[in-house]
């Protein structure tokens, strides 16, 4: 045991008390009445976001109690900012005088995991509450629970400033390109196309025309399945794009699925170039990527169309927003093939209508959407990183590695 940190079950730490929920008929989303959470759908960084509200509560939690999910899935933790009500997927824990809310939060935080392997359950896991209140903590004198609780409430605060701004960039952009799609950089009059309104002097296209102007461009799919197969992927070697890995505009590295150096031989032909655009065939219509440098030589995976375009009228980069503005991703929805599992093929993409200014003109406009973009990686980036500090900081405060009851530590944000 740490040193001078008691052992004891949740039950002498907190009142649990397990939700209930109440009629459908009393449930509403104009605010009027108790915010209602169901479960970790609700749940935000620290706080619950309401979707709905109750005017006839069951079982109600209040300002600074624990809500724990309890039902598919189990453990994951957030604190209550105000009296609320709560449904059979949560339990609320209220804490004693010697427990800190914000301190339990976050060992419990720490200890989701765990808590989750005592779900029980063969379709969805749960936990009743005896076996909540069995669960077993660790909590150092209440002065040291604060301090670490403050040390850790300014970085979570710290991550949800960097999330404001994210959202706030995403906001511009989003914004930023209606208009620019719609109005130019000159504030033009527009005219009305099969994807809506567009600049007066710009010129409309289908995308394969665009794909045949240069001599290497070409629309063409991934290998098929009989050519590549799970268990080909391995953590190392030449990483393959598939849509799962494509968002915003971008390829997203992280956890992507790599082959081998003689299966990349063998598919050489779907090797990425720099400005191939990578679409996704089926599920999630309008999903794409640009290629980039670090890119080049990867391979388009097996449920992607790649794009090549190599004409002499167009930036690629401009064509990969363009593609992106909600016009497009609206067309390419309502003619994709397929009922239950929306897909695209080669006729249909090659028919996707494009619209594009004079070369000065896309290039302006792509510096504009790229400097917002650029922003947008770098608060992204910080925000990892601040994620990163939390998970070692937490680990190491909640497993005594860290001390910080002799620090001059403000803990008024904490206090309850």
């Amino acid at each position: 045991m740490k040193n001078g940190w008691k052992q004891m079950t949740i039950a002498e730490a907190a009142e649990v008390l397990m939700g209930q929920s109440p009629s459908s008929n009393f449930y509403n989303t104009g605010g009027d009445g108790l915010p209602f959470f169901q479960g970790k759908a609700d749940f935000g960084l620290l706080y619950p976001l309401p979707s709905k509200w109750c005017t006839q509560p069951l079982r109600k939690a209040v300002r600074h109690d624990i809500l724990v999910s309890v039902r598919a899935p189990v453990g994951d933790v957030n604190l209550s900012s105000s009296e609320c009500c709560i449904g059979r997927g949560l339990a609320a824990l209220s804490c004693k005088k010697h427990t800190n809310p914000f301190f339990l939060f976050y060992l419990l935080l720490l200890s989701r995991e765990e808590i989750e392997k005592h779900g029980t359950g063969t379709t969805f896991k749960s936990i009743n509450k005896k076996v909540l209140e069995s669960f077993e903590v660790s909590l150092p004198p209440l002065p040291e629970q604060k301090k670490i609780a403050a040390v850790l409430l300014k970085i979570q605060q710290a991550i949800r400033m960097q999330e404001k701004i994210i959202q706030s960039l995403r906001d511009l952009k989003k914004s930023t390109m209606h208009h620019l799609f719609t109005h130019g950089l000159r504030g033009e009059k527009t005219k009305m196309t099969e994807i809506g309104e567009i600049p007066e002097s710009w010129e409309m296209v289908q995308l394969g025309e665009l794909c045949q102007e240069g001599s290497s461009g070409a629309i063409q799919t991934g290998p098929f399945g009989s050519q590549l197969h799970a268990s080909d992927y391995q953590a190392t070697g030449v990483p393959v794009v598939n849509p799962t890995h494509m968002l915003n505009n971008e390829v997203i590295h992280e956890g992507i699925p790599r082959v081998n150096e003689e299966n990349a031989k063998r598919l050489v032909r779907h090797a990425l170039e720099v400005g191939d655009i990578l679409f996704a065939r089926r599920g999630e219509i309008g999903r794409h990527a640009l290629i980039n440098k670090e890119e080049a030589g990867w391979l388009c995976g097996t449920g992607c169309f790649l794009v090549r375009i190599r004409s002499s009228r167009v930036e690629n980069d401009f064509i990969s927003w363009c593609l992106y503005t909600s016009q497009s991703q609206e067309w390419l929805l309502a003619h994709a093939a397929g009922s239950i599992m929306p897909n695209l093929n080669n006729r249909i993409l090659r028919a996707c209508p494009v619209a594009f200014p004079k070369l000065a003109e896309q290039r302006r406009i792509t510096e504009t959407l790229n400097r917002i973009g650029g922003k947008l990686s770098l608060h992204k980036s910080k925000k990892s990183g601040l994620q990163d500090v939390f998970k070692t900081t937490l680990n190491k405060l909640m497993t005594g590695e860290i001390r910080v009851g002799n620090l001059d530590i403000d803990v008024s944000e904490v206090e309850v």
